[in-house]
């Protein structure tokens, strides 16, 4: 009798464990795991499901560049708005892996968008033309003509996006997936949550 006590002590004690691990611990780790696997994305540049398919490179990557700028992936800014935005909400067994940030379902699943032109946004393309032709106040007008006319055509970008007379711009978004379901995360789920239930369950 006294065994078969030891043995009903043992079953309630991983009883007791494994509702703890199903309704806080695997929720809050498997939301860790997704976005650590989505925020991979970012930096490989493409979207890991059976393998790696790399997002459609940017002007900036195709016209190439000195600095950081240029050599980014698609979706990595000087920000990283959209890579630092995502958040999870767990509830017991489940969780909900989200990117709060406004633009983000676009990037995902691609589409158009139509935004205004800005004073503030034809302030920062002025600075980036700047920035991208090497001029500075001390350049004489005939320097600064050299430097412009030495300007590739999506540093060139910059001026006409600040002299447009457009108030507003379509632009196509290509569909850069960087969240949902994958089979590389679907195996880490699976191989996270077998490796604790053997640790819970153990030799009983």
């Amino acid at each position: 009798m006294s065994d078969l006590n030891q043995l009903i002590k043992r079953l309630e004690e991983k009883k007791s464990a494994l509702i703890a691990f199903h309704d806080k611990r695997w929720p809050a780790r498997i939301g860790e795991i997704a976005i650590s696997h989505f925020k991979r994305n970012f930096k490989d540049g493409g979207w890991n499901d059976n393998g790696l398919t790399r997002w459609k490179r940017t002007r900036r990557q195709e016209h190439g560049g000195k600095g950081s700028y240029y050599n980014r992936t698609p979706l990595l800014s000087g920000r990283n708005n959209l890579y630092g935005g995502f958040t999870y909400k767990t509830g017991s067994g489940r969780v909900t892996v989200e990117n709060n940030v406004e633009y983000a379902p676009i990037h995902n699943t691609g589409g158009t968008v139509q935004h205004r032109i800005t004073p503030r946004m034809r302030k920062y393309a002025w600075r980036r033309w700047f920035e991208s032709a090497g001029i500075t106040d001390e350049d004489s007008p005939e320097v600064r003509k050299q430097k412009e006319a030495a300007m590739n055509d999506h540093d060139r970008m910059w001026k006409r996006l600040a002299l447009t007379p457009k108030q507003t711009s379509v632009v196509h978004i290509p569909q850069r997936k960087f969240m949902g379901q994958s089979t590389e995360l679907a195996q880490k789920v699976r191989d996270y949550t077998e490796e604790e239930l053997l640790k819970i369950i153990g030799d009983i």
